[in-house]
């Protein structure tokens, strides 16, 4: 066997040598990271850049096509939902406020919401947007929350210009624009989710404001998940507190506050992914 000419030749053939240059091998090493993590960052705001880049594409393309006059009807409406409350004098007191805040919003989210797919469809240019270089399950988010952002902005501006005519406290207004912004998105999400079982816009408004309605005025109180929830004092309370009398904290109750937004946050989450399901199922869309 050792005579055979295979085993000559492989015996004859030296085998590469390693290198022993450990040193230098370690400073090329540390020289090559700084290009690689310059190169990291750089990719990095190549990054940040193209999704700005579509957000703001995204954003401009939903306020045009879908705050037309459904942005006019909820300023009109603002005026005369609020307008007629501060008229009866119907609004003595913050949470009361809140509540009315909770009743008009989520009716503008839907009025936004419902025609963000099915508008799509029927114009026949659902195939166009989702042909767009961005994921559309992102897309479909970023829609939503340019939708929330006007409703932020709507409810911003409508508690400012009535606060002079209700009951305000200064001390509520962040934690009560949070939870109407959260929970403007988490009526969005539903919105979009019904929107995929209806064939048109005012159908998906419809079942909508059915199911929230039924939230809103029966089924509020059960389980931990409560969309419409309201931690600011009765009227009661804040009449103890006026006079002096010990009757709970002063301030929203932090933990269950937050409790709540994380159990909303939560539900939105499952909402979105059974969403995101349906998106990658697009032929079975409207059927």
């Amino acid at each position: 066997m050792n005579g055979s000419p295979e085993w000559k030749a492989t015996e004859a053939e030296p085998l590469p040598a390693l290198p022993n240059t450990p040193r230098r091998q370690g400073g090329a090493g540390r020289g090559a990271s700084i290009p690689r993590f310059l190169r990291m960052v750089g990719q990095g705001v190549v990054w940040c850049v193209q999704e700005t880049a579509y957000w703001h594409r995204l954003f401009w393309y939903t306020s045009r096509r879908f705050l037309r006059a459904e942005l006019l009807l909820a300023l009109v409406g603002a005026a005369v939902f609020f307008g007629t409350i501060v008229a009866q004098d119907l609004v003595r007191d913050q949470r009361t406020m809140l509540d009315q805040s909770y009743l008009f919003f989520s009716v503008v989210m839907v009025l936004f919401a419902m025609n963000l797919i099915p508008k799509e469809r029927e114009e026949e240019t659902l195939e166009i947007l989702w042909s767009q270089p961005i994921n559309r399950n992102k897309m479909v988010v970023l829609q939503l929350l340019t939708l929330t952002l006007w409703t932020f902005l709507l409810s911003l501006l409508t508690i400012t210009a009535f606060s002079q005519f209700m009951a305000y406290d200064e001390q509520y207004g962040f934690p009560m624009l949070l939870l109407l912004v959260t929970t403007a998105f988490a009526v969005g999400v539903i919105t979009v989710l019904v929107s995929t079982f209806c064939r048109q816009g005012i159908a998906t408004g419809l079942v909508t404001l059915l199911i929230l309605g039924i939230h809103y005025f029966w089924l509020r109180q059960l389980g931990p998940i409560e969309l419409f929830y309201n931690p600011l004092p009765l009227p009661e309370e804040v009449f103890r507190q006026s006079i002096g009398q010990s009757f709970g904290p002063k301030t929203p109750p932090t933990i269950s506050y937050w409790a709540n937004r994380i159990f909303v946050a939560v539900l939105v989450g499952f909402l979105l992914d059974y969403l995101f399901r349906r998106l990658r199922r697009t032929a079975e869309w409207f059927t």
